[in-house]
């Protein structure tokens, strides 16, 4: 057997042995695709995986294989990239109306209050303060002119609004501002209530709620006013109960 021969019996055919090759284009688009559910970076990710795989079913042929993870590379991009762009402006819009409403702070409901709208007044509000009536909003706004005159505006104090973190669970923040009125400018102190607790899913609010007017002189005015205490309990009624008694059978 001469030397040919021999090298002709080891000889194979890489396409026989090994079959068609899957394209590495599909399989990458696939996974960046999968990587797209990651938030942030997923948004870069999925739109890459999406391109990929558009790209592979449109230049995969055979002998390469590859379509049907191209495919799923497209789909799944497509999917998550909307998802990402969607949460994210779900974040956008919440961030914005936060910083909007922290810097506007009682500014908007002041206005509409003193044009004489306290419904929309005790909109701008969340909890008591939107469930407060007319007259009482009425009331508050009557003091304010009484004292101080019209409104004008609304500001964070010159030094800032100070270092304001909340605490983890902590769904408001009271942030001071100065109210400046046609006749004084005076302390304020203002609460920014951006999610609702009693919710068990993250419910943005960003809204109000408080407006403490501070006054050393006359006196301090809020809305919505403090709340009176609890009511008194049962056993609370009855150690009353007891009290008043033992006071008139005293003498028996």
């Amino acid at each position: 057997m001469s030397q040919y021969q021999n090298q002709d019996m080891y000889a194979y055919d890489d396409s026989v042995v090994d079959g068609p090759r899957t394209s590495g284009m599909a399989i990458t688009s696939l996974v960046l695709s999968l990587v797209g559910i990651i938030p942030c970076l997923g948004l870069l990710t999925a739109a890459i995986g999406a391109l990929l795989g558009l790209i592979g079913l449109v230049t995969i042929s055979p002998p390469r294989k590859g379509k049907g993870l191209a495919a799923a590379g497209l789909l799944l991009g497509v999917v998550f990239l909307g998802a990402q762009a969607y949460g994210g402006k779900l974040l956008w819009d919440f961030v914005y109306r936060f910083v909007e409403v922290m810097e506007t702070g009682p500014r908007d409901a002041l206005n509409d209050g003193f044009a004489g709208n306290y419904a929309a007044f005790r909109g701008a509000f969340h909890g008591p303060g939107a469930s407060a009536t007319n007259d009482e909003a009425q009331a508050f706004i009557d003091a304010l002119r009484s004292r101080y005159g019209e409104f004008i505006s609304s500001q964070f104090p010159q030094s800032g609004p100070g270092n304001m973190q909340p605490a983890p669970g902590q769904a408001s923040l009271p942030v001071p501002y100065v109210l400046t009125f046609e006749n004084a400018e005076v302390q304020c102190e203002a609460e920014i209530i951006f999610a609702d607790p009693a919710q068990q899913q993250a419910v943005f609010i960003n809204k109000l709620g408080y407006i403490l007017v501070k006054d050393p002189d006359l006196g301090d005015l809020r809305f919505p006013a403090q709340t009176a205490g609890p009511a008194p309990t049962d056993a609370d009624s009855d150690s009353d109960a007891d009290a008043d008694g033992d006071g008139s059978s005293g003498g028996a």
